[in-house]
C-alpha cells in the first residue's frame, strides 16, 4: 500500500483541527502529517502545535509543523503546505 501526507493548511484552526487528526490517525497508509498555519499569532500557532501533537503521541506518523513568516492567502499557504510534504502522493485537506 502506497504511504501518503495529509497537507493541512491552517489560519486560525486550533480549536478545530482536532477531529481531523484524530481520523486521520487511525489511517495505516498515512505516513506524514504536514501542517502549515498562516495566522501571525503566536498563541495560536502554540494552541494548534500542542492539540496536534498530544493527538498523534506514541503514533508512528511524521509530523512537520510550521507557520508562515507573513499571511500569505489561503491559496498560496495550500501550495506551500503541499510543497512540504515528502511523500509521492499527498491528500490536502482543509483543517
Amino acid at each position: 500500500m502506497n504511504k501518503i501526507s495529509v497537507a493541512i493548511p491552517t489560519y486560525f484552526s486550533s480549536s478545530f483541527i482536532s477531529p481531523t487528526i484524530q481520523l486521520l490517525k487511525n489511517y495505516s497508509n498515512v505516513d506524514e502529517i504536514v501542517v502549515n498555519d498562516d495566522s501571525q499569532n503566536e498563541e495560536e500557532y502554540k494552541k494548534l502545535d500542542y492539540t496536534i501533537n498530544s493527538i498523534l503521541e506514541n503514533k508512528n506518523i511524521n509530523l512537520k509543523i510550521s507557520k508562515n513568516k507573513k499571511n500569505l492567502g489561503a491559496f498560496k499557504n495550500k501550495f506551500v503546505c503541499i510543497e512540504n510534504a515528502s511523500s509521492d502522493y499527498v491528500y490536502q485537506i482543509d483543517s
